[in-house]
């Protein structure tokens, strides 16, 4: 009986790790959220912790358009767009309507216009959002969200850490990371072989 119960708790340890739907969207997004903080300067912390709280862990982005934070389509815009009929409030009843949003060929393609997308609003850059000391820290580019009407929470910053903070994210990132190490190692590997070997010194 004994033995039983501790091979039950085992099995429950070992399921309690496993990676689920929440964590594989976000394995699926980190490289590109490293890559375009990479470029940017902008946190990458925030992106993932944003990611997940507004498509509720991926389970609401528009099928097709790897368009992370549903940004509709403006005359500005040069590229795809596809129509989808999402729900809107009209004189506080809700509908579902069509509307037309923006669609990228990757999650990098969409995380770059997304930045984009904040760059070009002024008041986000009066809020302060790409100042020196902000831009690459997570509350500190919440907090200038918030001032710049991103987000009414006024506790938008703590949210944002919380769910980054968080049991889904850190499993989630901890296995992104070590696909990320072991990707690396098997290159460098294999340009090790490929590397001409050098004769001997006679």
């Amino acid at each position: 009986m004994v033995a039983k119960k501790h091979a039950h708790k085992k099995k429950n340890a070992k399921d309690a790790h496993k990676i689920g739907a929440s964590e594989q969207f976000i394995i699926n997004l980190y490289p590109a959220a490293r890559d375009v903080a990479a470029k940017t300067g902008m946190s990458w912390e925030l992106i993932l912790a944003q990611a997940a709280q507004e498509t509720g862990w991926g389970q609401k982005v528009l099928p097709g358009s790897n368009n992370i934070f549903n940004i509709k389509d403006s005359p500005d815009w040069k590229g795809a767009t596809r129509m989808y009929k999402v729900p809107e409030y009209i004189n506080g009843k809700k509908v579902y309507m069509d509307s037309p949003f923006r669609v990228y060929g990757s999650y990098q393609e969409g995380l770059e216009d997304r930045i984009a997308f904040l760059r070009d609003n002024p008041r986000y850059a009066a809020a302060g959002l790409f100042d020196n000391g902000t831009k690459g820290n997570l509350r500190k580019e919440a907090d200038a969200l918030q001032k710049g009407h991103y987000a009414t929470d006024p506790h938008y910053a703590d949210h944002m850490a919380h769910v980054f903070e968080g049991p889904t994210m850190t499993r989630a990132l901890k296995e992104a990371q070590a696909r990320e190490a072991a990707a690396a190692a098997a290159q460098s590997a294999q340009s090790a072989q490929s590397q001409p070997s050098t004769p001997p010194v006679p």
